[in-house]
């Protein structure tokens, strides 16, 4: 018995450290990419990405996801929420992981890996950030639709390892305006 509660404990304690980061930034050539950043390493059979999601809220009034490139992983944008009434000043952009049980995404702990680029084919509407998990237009909400950020793993016991966003800030196209 106590040899069970042992491993049991282990596991318990691997899982609470597995975690990823995600963050938004933008490039000098005014494109945008998706950047993942694992805490932890996982090798092997614990590095299968089973599914993935990210969700950018930008101001409402002239975004358009263009010119989305695969760089790790395969994604799609699956949908594209305008000023929904939990959060009316936003528009809520959600690119999924369309190659699911991957092992393209590797796990090594502080390593940033971009998983996605796009454009913006509308106009400037000021920073895009990525969903903070109390926004308001978390599931359940008035669209009846799946948005938020997760990305579930072998190694995270097949649960949702995404911890937050890092580098805050770095995905506004009014800044790169001002360098021009």
């Amino acid at each position: 018995m106590y040899y069970l509660c042992l491993v049991m404990l282990m596991l318990v304690g691997t899982t609470a450290y597995a975690q990823v980061e995600y963050k938004v930034e933008m490039m000098n050539d005014s494109t945008y990419q998706v950047v993942l950043r694992p805490i932890v390493d996982w090798e092997g059979p614990k590095g299968m990405t089973a599914s993935a999601q990210i969700t950018m809220l930008v101001p409402t009034g002239g975004f358009k996801l263009e010119n989305l490139q695969n760089i790790t992983g395969d994604w799609t944008n699956n949908s594209n929420i305008i000023a929904p009434k939990e959060n009316p000043e936003f528009d809520y952009v959600t690119v999924g992981l369309v190659s699911l049980a991957t092992r393209d995404i590797v796990y090594k702990a502080g390593e940033e890996i971009v998983l996605f680029s796009f454009e913006n084919g509308g106009t400037c509407t000021g920073a895009i950030e990525l969903m903070k998990a109390d926004d308001p237009f978390l599931p359940p909400n008035s669209h009846n639709t799946n948005v938020g950020n997760q990305i579930t793993t072998l190694g995270s016991g097949n649960i949702n390892a995404w911890t937050g966003s890092y580098e805050e800030g770095t995905a506004n196209c009014e800044d790169l305006k001002e360098r021009e």
